[in-house]
C-alpha cells in the first residue's frame, strides 16, 4: 500500500517542494498523483534551468568584456553588460576561463551568473605560487574547471588540476594512483584538498609525459555528475560523489605534420552535447573530425560520429550580407528583439533552415576553428576565418548553417556556447 495516498494534496505537495530539482523530475514519475501535485502546484520551474543554449560568449585578447553572439528569442532576458562587476575590481581585462550550466568562472577567481547579475568571488588559494608567464593565466601548470548542475545540487564545485606533470612529481606513472586535487565548495565556502583515488590505469610514464610549454585552452565537460576535465592528451574523469577518477585518452587520428595542420584555436574541443561527452578536432583549415564517448558497456571509448570536409560545403554556402539572424551584444540588452525576418534560426527546433540567398564563394579562405557544441543537439558550432561567421554545423544532416556575424578588433581565443540558469545558489 502506498501511504502517501492517505496524505492530503497540499501536505503532499509541501513534502515534494523540499526535493532538488533532479529527483522532484524523477518523482513526477512515480504515480500519477506525484505528478499531479508537482505540475498543479508548478514545482518544478523548468524555465529556469539551464536547458536552453541562447548565445555564445567570446574571449578575445585585451577585450574588456567578453563580446555576446545571442540567437533569437530568448526566454528570459540577459544582461551581456558586465560593467556592474567593476565593483569587484574588474578594471581591466575581463576573461572567461570556464562554464558550465549558466555559470561562468572569470579570471580563475570570480564565478559569475550573467542571467541573473549574481557574482561571488572565490577565496585566496595559497598554492601553488603565481606565474608571469602568461598573462591570462596567473597558474602556470594549473587549471580551474568549475563544477555545476542546479537539477542535481544548488552548489557549485572548482577544481584546481595540473595541466602537466608537476616538476617535485617522483612517482613512476602520471598521473598517480592517489591525486591529490585542491577543491572548492560553495556549500562550505572553502576551499579542501582532497584525494581522489584512480579507476584504471596511467595515463603512462612520467617521463613519457610532454609539459606544455605554451599557453592551451582545456575546455571541460560536465556529465552525469561527472566532470571530464582535459590534460595534455588524455582527459580526467572526475566523480566528486566517491572522490574517484578515470583517465580517457583522446581519441587518435593519423595524419601527417608535413600535409596537414591542427588549425590554431581549436585543437582538440571537448564539451558536453545531447548523448554526453564530445570531442571535436579540425586538421587541414578544413576538415573536422567529431568523437563521442560511449561509456554504455562500462568501457571509454570513443566513437567517431563524423569525418567530413567542410570545403565544398562552404563553397556552396551563399554569402549573407547582414549580420543575422543571431545578433552581437557587448553593452547592451540580449534580450533586444529581432527583425521578423531574422528569426530563421532556432536552436531548440529539429528542422533546420534553408540557406539564404546570397553571393557563393567558390573559394572558402581561411579554413574554420571551433567554437563549441550545442548542450542538447548534435551541432558543432564553427568560426570561419577571416570573415568571422559563425556557423553551426548539424552532424545528423550534414548541413551548414550562417548563422551570422561576430565583429573584433582582437583575435578569439576561446568561446563559450551558453546555457543561462535562474537558479543556485553563489
Amino acid at each position: 500500500m502506498d501511504h502517501t495516498e492517505l496524505l492530503p494534496v497540499d501536505v503532499l505537495a509541501d513534502i515534494l517542494r523540499r526535493l532538488a530539482p533532479r529527483w522532484l523530475a524523477v518523482s513526477r514519475c512515480v504515480r500519477k498523483a506525484w505528478r499531479a501535485a508537482v505540475d498543479d502546484r508548478h514545482l518544478l520551474h523548468v524555465d529556469l534551468l539551464p536547458l536552453s543554449m541562447s548565445g555564445i560568449f567570446f574571449v578575445a585578447h585585451d577585450a574588456e568584456f567578453p563580446p555576446y553572439l545571442s540567437r533569437p528569442p530568448h526566454l528570459q532576458p540577459i544582461g551581456a553588460d558586465f560593467r556592474y562587476l567593476r565593483e569587484f575590481g574588474y578594471n581591466v581585462t575581463f576573461v572567461i576561463s570556464d562554464h558550465c550550466n549558466g555559470l561562468l568562472l572569470v579570471d580563475e577567481d570570480l564565478i559569475v551568473n550573467p542571467a541573473t547579475r549574481r557574482c561571488a568571488r572565490l577565496p585566496y588559494t595559497p598554492d601553488p605560487p603565481p606565474c608571469t608567464r602568461h598573462k591570462i593565466s596567473h597558474r602556470c601548470n594549473l587549471k580551474e574547471y568549475i563544477a555545476f548542475d542546479p537539477t542535481i545540487s544548488p552548489h557549485y564545485e572548482v577544481f584546481l588540476i595540473h595541466k602537466s606533470v608537476p616538476r617535485d612529481h617522483r612517482e613512476a606513472e602520471w598521473p598517480p594512483s592517489s591525486y591529490a586535487i585542491r577543491v572548492f565548495s560553495s556549500s562550505s565556502r572553502r576551499w579542501e584538498d582532497r584525494t581522489f583515488i584512480r579507476e584504471g590505469g596511467a595515463a603512462g610514464a612520467t617521463a613519457d609525459m610532454v609539459s606544455d610549454g605554451q599557453l592551451r585552452w582545456y575546455y571541460s565537460a560536465y556529465w552525469g555528475g561527472a566532470l571530464y576535465g582535459r590534460q595534455h592528451d588524455f582527459v580526467m574523469r572526475i566523480t566528486s560523489s566517491n572522490n574517484t577518477y578515470r583517465v580517457i585518452k583522446l581519441p587518435r587520428w593519423t595524419f601527417s605534420l608535413e600535409a596537414d595542420t591542427v588549425s590554431d584555436f581549436s585543437d582538440y574541443r571537448l564539451g558536453k552535447s545531447k548523448k554526453g561527452v564530445y570531442c571535436a578536432l579540425v586538421v587541414s583549415r578544413f576538415i573536422l573530425l567529431i568523437w563521442f564517448l560511449d561509456e554504455s558497456r562500462g568501457k571509454m571509448e570513443w566513437i567517431l560520429r563524423k569525418e567530413v570536409n567542410l570545403e565544398p560545403l562552404l563553397a556552396n554556402l551563399p554569402m549573407k550580407k547582414i549580420d543575422g539572424p543571431w545578433r552581437q551584444n557587448v553593452h547592451s540588452k540580449i534580450n533586444e528583439a529581432p527583425r521578423e525576418e531574422e528569426l530563421e534560426w532556432d536552436s531548440d527546433d529539429d528542422n533546420v533552415s534553408e540557406t539564404q540567398e546570397g553571393t557563393k564563394d567558390p573559394h572558402p579562405p581561411g579554413g574554420v576553428s571551433i567554437l563549441g557544441f550545442h548542450p542538447t543537439k548534435e551541432i558543432v558550432f564553427l568560426l570561419r576565418l577571416c570573415s568571422y561567421r559563425v556557423l553551426a554545423y548539424h552532424v545528423n544532416s550534414s548541413k551548414i548553417e550562417d548563422l551570422g556575424r561576430v565583429r573584433m578588433q582582437y583575435d578569439v581565443i576561446s568561446s563559450f556556447p551558453f546555457t543561462p540558469c535562474l537558479m543556485g545558489d553563489l
